[in-house]
């Protein structure tokens, strides 16, 4: 069963990415970010309540609480940079860009030394990297603004994730993410009006908002499958299976967005994932 849960987990992040670039047309960035994180709290905290977690709230201490900000801020700015880059970039571009979060990932653990032996995470770093490169090579001709953007939302999203496995320890993912998603709503909603969005956010085309807010719940839904399946089943399968969501939002995107998969790209992306199943398998 909780294999099914993977495969259905990989299908809402794929789905998750097609509305989330529906929704990121016309709307500004910071306006769409926080949208989609006020859809993504909202459910956390029903499934908060639903499960009687939220007396774990109390058990963070002052150091936890800092980390937590410090978190939220960090992924705040990656959503942000991710939505810019969806603006310009295709959603199969912007999922390739967004592999360089586990790429960092590993490079930082191979230079820290945390693997005993570092040739195959090497091998693993070189296997992504050059499906990254292969992946993007014809969608830059179009401009590297989303590039950017989306190296920038990696780089913030590795920062969100070491800070929280730093500090924060709460025996929950759900309270840990519904704490976190909270503190980027709050930080989302500063930067709405510290760039003066608020005045505007009425003329977002209401198309945009529904798209913005079904991205918000797939989201949430990718998440609750993939914490049954990741708790209930065995972590590397269903960390491998998460792996194909590449390629499946690359066929949605083609089949419902009409975007261009090249050889090169399939290539890309088949380099990919074989190096993400190298390292879960292997390492």
């Amino acid at each position: 069963m909780w294999i099914l849960y993977a495969l259905l987990c990989t299908i809402a992040l794929s789905v998750s990415v097609i509305f989330a670039k529906c929704g990121s047309r016309k709307a500004d960035a910071t306006v769409t970010t926080a949208l989609r994180t006020l859809t993504v709290t909202v459910c956390a905290w029903i499934l908060l309540f639903s499960e009687n977690k939220t007396g774990l709230i109390s058990t963070a201490n002052g150091t936890e609480w800092l980390y937590i900000i410090f978190t939220g801020i960090a992924l705040t700015v990656a959503l942000i940079c991710y939505h810019v880059s969806l603006k310009s970039g295709s959603a199969t571009s912007v999922s390739v860009i967004m592999r360089t979060t586990p790429f960092l990932i590993i490079l930082i653990s191979v230079i820290n030394h945390s693997f005993k032996s570092v040739i195959i995470p090497i091998i693993c770093v070189v296997l992504i990297g050059l499906g990254i490169l292969f992946s993007c090579s014809r969608s830059k001709r179009s401009g590297g603004k989303w590039i950017i953007f989306g190296l920038l939302s990696s780089i913030a999203a590795v920062s969100s994730y070491i800070i929280n496995a730093t500090g924060v320890s709460l025996n929950s993912m759900a309270v840990e993410w519904t704490l976190i998603l909270s503190v980027s709503l709050l930080v989302s909603l500063i930067a709405i009006f510290i760039r003066g969005l608020h005045h505007g956010i009425g003329r977002i085309p209401f198309a945009e908002i529904i798209f913005t807010v079904l991205s918000g719940i797939t989201a949430f839904l990718a998440f609750f499958l993939f914490r049954y399946a990741y708790f209930e089943g065995n972590r590397e399968i269903t960390t491998a299976i998460l792996s194909l969501s590449i390629c499946s939002t690359a066929g949605l995107s083609a089949l419902l967005l009409k975007e261009r998969i090249s050889w090169k790209t399939i290539c890309g992306l088949l380099l990919i994932i074989v190096g993400m199943l190298l390292f879960e398998f292997t390492v």
